[in-house]
């Protein structure tokens, strides 16, 4: 089953690996393109839809626990816990071609460390 997840694993692709028990939710994985807008970002930095909850990231085949201080890398696997109706959010975020249309929000520095930034890591 593992041989059947990979190939469906594309890079710049929002992957759902399984769905969970409930039908609401489901576990989603997203290859990060060498070229992708969101390489450099902190993942702190990010705006991440509501309902998508960022829990791993696979770096050189590691697992990290995200927090939000991690810097976003050209390969990372990340993978998320989300509504299955943020998913759609989650890929416009996420797509290379999200950037030139103006839909992605990603900050470059922190003005107030004290604002929600909805990441609990």
């Amino acid at each position: 089953m593992t041989a059947l997840v990979e190939e469906a694993v594309e890079i710049g692709d929002l992957v759902r690996l399984l769905t969970l028990q409930t039908g609401v939710s489901s576990l989603v994985e997203f290859t990060v393109p060498h070229d992708s807008h969101i390489i450099g970002s902190t993942v702190g930095g990010i705006e991440w839809p509501e309902d998508a909850t960022l829990v791993a990231i696979l770096r050189d085949h590691a697992p990290i626990t995200p927090s939000r201080d991690d810097v976003i890398d050209g390969g990372d696997e990340l993978f998320f816990v989300t509504t299955i109706a943020a998913e759609d959010g989650l890929r416009g975020l996420l797509s290379p071609s999200a950037a030139d249309h103006g839909s992605v929000d990603v900050e470059e520095e922190f003005s107030d460390q004290s604002d929600d930034d909805g990441f609990d890591g």
